[in-house]
């Protein structure tokens, strides 16, 4: 069973108790300004329109809460799957390099893959975090090419975390939050981590707005270190 010890188990407790449900949806990253020409070299032009929609709402910066509405607005008929995967991209790679979502970016996003998206938005909704991750191993009939456990888990939890779906629902599992609790970030152990999220969450005397306070407070932990 996945655990921590008792120095990060005490820093995960002392670090979420400050953080409510608002400091949770208010989470806000500066995105690369470079996006609109990345996406033209990336031949996905066909996103510069989704990409002027987000850049004339949220105008350079953009928040946990911003790509929930979308995801929401992805039920709605209002946005794309492929669409909330940008917004996902946004958000995660904040300012990163452009070298940095070479890889990554144009092949997730190739347009060809809009159906498998919109099958794994739907996943990460109707089914427990834990199902909803095996679709990061290639070969699952809806994985995404390229999307691994660091940008997979994001696009999970922004689908299904605020969805009402069974728990326990997905989370954001990174380098940075898989380092708080010393190891690598895998799918293999994603199950884990999600069933230690949730039994942390509901531990006596931990003030936990929502489980997700826990991921923010463990990542936000390791950036300040």
């Amino acid at each position: 069973m996945l655990d921590a010890d008792e120095e990060a188990l005490a820093r995960a407790q002392a670090s979420v108790a400050g953080i409510s449900e608002e400091d949770v949806r208010n989470h806000e990253v500066t995105w690369s300004s470079d996006w609109p020409s990345f996406l033209d070299k990336s031949e996905l032009e066909d996103l510069s329109p989704t990409y002027a929609r987000l850049a004339g709402s949220l105008r350079g910066t953009i928040k946990r809460g911003d790509v929930f509405d979308i995801a929401n607005g992805v039920e709605l008929g209002e946005w794309s799957g492929r669409e909330l995967l940008l917004a996902t991209f946004l958000w995660g790679f904040g300012n990163a390099s452009a070298n940095r979502r070479a890889t990554i970016v144009p092949k997730a996003l190739a347009r060809e893959n809009d159906g498998v998206i919109s099958r794994l938005f739907e996943r990460a909704r109707t089914s427990t975090g834990t199902d909803a991750a095996r679709a990061l191993h290639r070969g699952d009939r809806d994985h995404v090419p390229e999307l691994g456990i660091a940008f997979g888990s994001k696009f999970l939890y922004f689908a299904g975390f605020e969805s009402g779906g069974p728990v326990p629902r997905p989370l954001i599992l990174d380098e940075k939050v898989a380092a708080f609790l010393g190891r690598k970030p895998d799918v293999g152990w994603y199950g884990e981590y999600l069933e230690l999220m949730y039994r942390w969450a509901q531990t006596p005397g931990w003030r936990v707005s929502r489980v997700d306070a826990i991921e923010m407070a463990m990542f936000l932990s390791q950036q300040n270190r």
